[in-house]
């Protein structure tokens, strides 16, 4: 008999994660990807109430976003600009959360935060194909 590794969903996860995703616009839905720590990585799609697994990350990929949240000082920032079509990271240490959102289209959002969120959102999609 083969041995299956049990899967810790986002919602009951203890440790550091990265939430991103974007929603609103006409149908004002929302599509939100969790990445673990450990690298495996969740998608919940729009419309949907859980998490689904997806895939797993390379350890070296993850270790490399978590560097550069604190070269950029993502968890030091301060932004709650959403727009009809809004964007979000989300930072989680078990009960500890930064969360960023931003859309806004008069407000100004910082381009190391869009670069950081378009690498996640690429490294996500590239992998499902």
């Amino acid at each position: 008999m083969g041995c299956k590794t049990q899967q810790i969903f986002p919602d009951r996860y203890d440790g550091f994660q990265i939430r991103f995703g974007q929603g609103g616009g006409f149908t004002g839905l929302k599509t939100e990807y969790a990445i673990l720590e450990n690298g495996h990585y969740f998608k919940q799609a729009a419309g949907k109430d859980t998490f689904e697994y997806v895939n797993r990350l390379e350890k070296q990929f993850i270790d490399q976003m978590v560097k550069n949240i604190d070269f950029l000082k993502l968890d030091k920032m301060d932004i709650n600009h959403p727009g009809d079509l809004y964007f979000f990271l989300e930072l989680k240490d078990g009960p500890d959360s930064k969360r960023l959102v931003w859309g806004k289209s008069d407000v100004e959002t910082a381009e190391s935060l869009k670069a950081f969120y378009r690498i996640l959102y690429t490294s996500v999609k590239n992998d499902q194909k």
